[in-house]
C-alpha cells in the first residue's frame, strides 16, 4: 500500500452511492472485502467494513453495527498513522449521498491527525478538502484547507504535498482574479521538488494564469507567465507550446509589435503542420495575413492568405476562404492589379455562405469597381459594379442597388458599350486566381 495516499473505497461503491443505491454500494463493499486474504492490508478491510457498515445502518439493518466493529479490530493490526486517512476515505466515500455524515468523518480525521501529532496525514486531509472545495467552486474554505496544508506539510518536510496545496492555491487565485499571486504561488511550486504530474500541472497552470491576466488588462504578468510556460514546456508537449506562443503573438499584437507577433505566429504554424492540423493552421494562417497586410507587409500577407484560400477550399470552411479571397482582392486592388482583384472578388462571391459574408463580398466588389473606375479600368469596373449589384438583390439592400445601378450606367456611358472588353477581363482575372495563382 503507498504509505503516502489515504485507502480508497472501490470505484463500484463511491458510484452506487452517488447515485443514492445503497444496497448496490453494500454490494461492491462485500466483493471488495471478499477479495481481500486473511490478513491482507487491514487498513483498507477496516475502511471497507466501516463504510458497509455505515451503508448498512443508513439501509436500517440491525446488525450494522458488527462491521463497524469488524473495522476497528481490523485497524488495530494497521499503523497508527493510517487511522486518519482511512476515516478521510469515509467521509469521501459519503461526500455526495449524505454531506452531513462526509462532514463529521472529516472533522474525526483531522482531530484524530492532529493528536497522533501526524501532520503529514493532517496536511494530506486538508489538501483533499482543500481540492474538494475548489471543484465545488467555494473558493474560501478551498483556500482555508489548502493554506492549512501547506502549512502542515513544509513543517513535515513534505515537499510535494506542499507544492500541490500551493498549485492548488495558485487555481483559486485565478478563479478570484489575483492573478499576481497566482503566479507568486506558482514560482514556490516549482523551486520544490516535484514530480512530472505537479511539473506538468504547473505548466499549464502558468497558461491559464496568462490568459487571465491578459483579459484583466495586466500584459506584463501575462507575457511573464506565457513566456515561463513556454520555457519549461517539454519538446514533445506541442499543444502548450503552441498555446503559449499564440498568448504571447497576441500580446505582442496588442503592442503594436506585427514583426514579432509574425514571428511567432510562424512558430505555432510550423507546429500545427507538425500535427498535420489543417483546419488549425487555415485559420492561423488567415489571421497572420490580415496581421501581415494591417503592418503593411503585401507581400507576406498575399502568401498567407493564398494558403489560407487553398485549405478553405480544400477543407470547405466557405467563410474562412471568401474572407481570404477579400483580402487578396483588396491588396491587388491597392497594387493597381484589378483584373487580378476582380478574380479574387468574383471567387469570394461565389462561395455559399451567410448574409454578412455576403454583404461583405458584395461591399468588396462594388470597392473594387470604384476604384478600377478611378484608374479609368471601364471593363473591370463594369464587371465589379455588376456581380455587387447581383449579391444586393439577393440581399434586398435598396440603397446599395440604386448606387450599383447609378455607377453601371455612368461607366457604360464612359465605356461606348464595348461589352466584349468586359467578358475578356472576366476571363482572364479567373485564370489569374485560379487555384489562388
Amino acid at each position: 500500500m503507498d504509505p503516502t495516499k489515504p485507502p480508497s473505497a472501490p470505484a463500484e461503491a463511491a458510484t452506487a452511492l452517488e447515485r443514492g443505491d445503497l444496497e448496490g454500494a453494500v454490494g461492491a463493499y462485500g466483493e471488495a472485502i471478499g477479495r481481500l486474504q486473511p490478513g491482507e492490508e487491514p487498513e483498507l478491510r477496516g475502511l471497507l467494513l466501516i463504510s458497509r457498515g455505515l451503508t448498512r445502518q443508513a439501509l436500517g439493518d440491525p446488525d450494522a453495527m458488527q462491521d463497524a466493529v469488524s473495522g476497528l479490530e481490523a485497524w488495530k493490526q494497521g499503523r497508527p498513522g493510517w487511522v486518519a486517512p482511512a476515516l478521510a476515505g469515509i467521509a469521501t466515500a459519503f461526500e455526495s449521498s449524505d454531506p452531513d455524515a462526509a462532514e463529521a468523518f472529516w472533522a474525526a480525521a483531522e482531530q484524530l491527525a492532529d493528536r497522533i501529532e501526524s501532520g503529514r496525514a493532517a496536511a494530506l486531509i486538508a489538501g483533499e478538502r482543500g481540492r474538494r472545495a475548489l471543484l465545488l467552486g467555494e473558493l474560501e474554505p478551498a483556500a482555508a484547507q489548502l493554506r492549512r496544508c501547506e502549512r502542515l506539510a513544509r513543517e513535515a518536510g513534505d515537499d510535494a504535498t506542499a507544492a500541490t496545496a500551493l498549485i492548488g492555491l495558485a487555481r483559486v487565485d485565478v478563479a478570484a482574479g489575483h492573478t499576481g499571486e497566482a503566479a507568486r504561488r506558482i514560482a514556490e511550486a516549482l523551486a520544490l521538488e516535484l514530480d512530472e504530474e505537479q511539473s506538468r500541472a504547473a505548466r499549464w497552470l502558468l497558461l491559464d494564469v496568462g490568459g487571465a491576466a491578459a483579459e484583466a488588462g495586466l500584459t506584463a504578468d501575462a507575457e511573464l507567465s506565457l513566456q515561463q510556460a513556454l520555457e519549461r514546456a517539454a519538446p514533445e508537449e506541442t499543444e502548450l507550446r503552441s498555446r503559449a506562443l499564440a498568448g504571447l503573438a497576441g500580446l505582442a499584437r496588442l503592442r503594436g509589435d506585427a514583426d514579432l507577433a509574425l514571428e511567432l505566429g510562424g512558430q505555432v504554424a510550423e507546429i500545427l503542420r507538425s500535427q498535420e492540423d489543417e483546419t488549425g493552421l487555415a485559420q492561423l494562417v488567415h489571421d497572420l495575413g490580415v496581421l501581415a497586410s494591417e503592418a503593411g507587409g503585401s507581400v507576406d500577407a498575399t502568401v498567407h492568405l493564398t494558403e489560407a484560400l487553398a485549405l478553405g477550399r480544400r477543407l470547405r470552411l466557405p467563410a474562412l476562404a471568401a474572407s481570404a479571397a477579400r483580402m487578396l482582392a483588396t491588396i491587388a486592388s491597392l497594387r493597381g492589379d484589378h483584373l487580378r482583384a476582380l478574380g479574387f472578388a468574383e471567387e469570394a462571391a461565389s462561395f455559399e455562405v451567410g448574409g454578412a459574408e455576403r454583404e461583405a463580398s458584395a461591399a468588396t466588389l462594388a470597392a473594387i469597381g470604384a476604384d478600377a473606375e478611378r484608374w479609368e479600368r471601364s471593363d473591370v469596373a463594369i464587371a465589379a459594379y455588376t456581380g455587387a449589384l447581383e449579391l444586393y438583390r439577393m440581399l434586398d439592400d435598396d440603397a446599395a442597388v440604386r448606387r450599383c445601378e447609378e455607377a453601371l450606367l455612368r461607366v457604360r456611358s464612359d465605356h461606348g458599350g464595348r461589352h466584349g472588353e468586359v467578358d475578356a477581363a472576366l476571363e482572364v482575372a479567373r485564370r489569374l486566381t485560379d487555384r489562388g495563382a
